[in-house]
């Protein structure tokens, strides 16, 4: 989700193909909403239509990201990224990697 967060931050509507593990999706699906590749142009149009379902979502997702702390929102992306470096320095850094 870090990729969509500039977007929430600034009260944009997302409509995102479905990726992620669950449970980072579930903290941010009330802001965003979830679709498979296939359906995404019949979402898109849905909400079109739907201005005012568009704006309550697009809150909510401003709302999540009022709550998170930038550090909390970014722990889990960076401590996969450090764990995918299977080296050294990424035992090291793991370790720092305190919220």
């Amino acid at each position: 989700m870090t990729r969509l967060m500039r977007l929430l931050a600034n009260r944009r509507f997302i409509v995102s193909e479905t990726s992620g593990d669950a449970a980072e999706r579930g903290r941010f699906e009330a802001g965003i909403v979830f679709t498979d590749a296939a359906r995404i142009v019949q979402v898109v149009k849905y909400y079109l239509a739907r201005p005012r379902e568009r704006h309550r979502i697009a809150r909510a997702g401003f709302a999540i990201m009022r709550g998170l702390r930038s550090a909390d929102a970014l722990l889990e992306p960076v401590r996969q990224l450090v764990a995918g470096m299977g080296c050294a320095a990424a035992k090291e850094a793991e370790g720092q990697l305190q919220p």
